[in-house]
């Protein structure tokens, strides 16, 4: 019978194991006007191939109100005082355009759970977005897996 080789959790934990992949998300409502600068308002939830689920402060939308996401490397370098109205003016944010299709009120807070359509946005760009994400899941679970004594 073949042994298995045993490997420490010390060996796959290194210092990119806790830095953290994290995006700041801005908000522009296309259909009320309004929008959310605050860098710490907006949480990501879920990334789908087509859609997006986020946390925003109550009343901050409706259903099928158009949103215009902005999503930036964290920490910004700069803060953000305005959006703009049209077109690609914030670099090195990918954007997104899309429609509220489901709002849950997150229970015992002030938060709104929205889930968002895509209706415009780079698919390529949007890829390459959920990849850096899945990668950071993918090397959790295998620490994890190493020491639940689950070799690799």
């Amino acid at each position: 019978m073949a042994k298995t080789k045993e490997t420490l959790i010390s060996e796959n934990v290194d210092a990119t194991c806790f830095k953290p992949v994290k995006h700041v998300v801005l908000l522009r409502n296309d259909t009320s006007g309004t929008t959310i600068l605050d860098e710490h308002a907006v949480c990501l939830v879920e990334l789908g191939s087509k859609h997006i689920v986020i946390t925003v402060p109550e009343h901050s939308c409706q259903a099928s109100h158009t949103l215009t996401l902005f999503l930036l490397k964290y920490p910004l370098k700069t803060k953000i005082k305005a959006l703009p109205v049209f077109g690609r003016h914030i670099k090195s944010a990918l954007e997104v355009m899309g429609k509220v299709v489901n709002i849950i009120k997150v229970k015992d807070s002030k938060l709104w759970s929205l889930e968002i359509e895509f209706t415009q946005y780079d698919q390529l760009q949007w890829s390459k977005l959920i990849k850096v994400y899945q990668k950071r899941q993918n090397s959790i679970n295998k620490t994890i897996r190493i020491g639940k004594g689950n070799y690799v």
